[in-house]
């Protein structure tokens, strides 16, 4: 009755890390949506949405064209 992780067992249908694939696409919205309301409180200030997001302005920059939020 123990979980496969727990067995030594791989899960099928996972990427490795124990979560469906398709986990990941749920965190890139979670993150695109963290970013859009950081910037939005912040009325569009990188370097204070930065600060809130708790991530330096260059890789907020970077995340902002690779979503193409601006």
């Amino acid at each position: 009755h123990l979980p496969p992780e727990v067995r030594g067992v791989k899960p099928t249908g996972t990427n490795g890390g124990g979560r469906k694939a398709k986990d990941s696409m749920d965190l890139t919205q979670i993150e695109i949506q963290a970013i859009r309301d950081a910037l939005e409180k912040t009325g569009g200030n990188q370097t204070q949405a930065a600060k809130i997001l708790g991530i330096s302005r260059d890789t907020l920059r970077y995340r902002v064209k690779k979503f193409d939020l601006l």
